[in-house]
């Protein structure tokens, strides 16, 4: 049985998520290393002393309109981005143990990179049914709801 990264459809999503890990290095002058998949964090960043631990994701379905994003498949306007619950807390514990910082990016459908310090955040949460994968699927879980008032918007690398 593949895992939902070894699919067509995951390996078009993690060349886009290499190409975002690409775009933040040269944006902030940050090595980078990617880590393998699947993995709770896509790449690790660092020099001097300064470290982040990044998440990237794609959400080509959405669209930001305002302060607001469009799901276009279900006409949709929405003030908040879901993620599961449990990715955002190992990934803040293993920042905090490392006294780095976790960063999560999602590129839209507009090319547009949203952009939170998640490092110390305190979200809400709530148990939801929402896609399971890339690849489609049901799932219930633990879901953090994080504020698109919060989020850093980038045009994003071009292509």
């Amino acid at each position: 049985m593949k895992l939902d990264c070894q699919t067509k459809r995951g390996q078009q999503y993690i060349a886009r998520e290499r190409t975002i890990a690409h775009w933040l290095s040269n944006r902030t002058g940050l090595p980078h290393i990617e880590t393998p998949d699947p993995c709770g964090i896509d790449a690790i960043y660092g020099k001097d002393q300064q470290l982040w631990l990044v998440e990237i994701r794609c959400r080509l379905g959405l669209f930001l309109v305002g302060n607001k994003v469009f799901q276009k498949e279900k006409k949709l306007y929405h003030e908040t981005i879901l993620v599961t619950h449990e990715k955002i807390e190992k990934a803040q514990r293993a920042a905090k143990y490392m006294h780095g910082k976790y960063i999560l990016m999602i590129q839209i459908g507009s090319g547009q990179i949203l952009w939170w310090d998640l490092t110390d955040a305190q979200l809400h949460k709530k148990t939801t049914i929402t896609q399971a994968t890339c690849n489609g699927g049901k799932a219930r879980r633990v879901n953090a709801f994080i504020p698109l008032s919060d989020a850093t918007i980038h045009p994003g690398p071009v292509g």
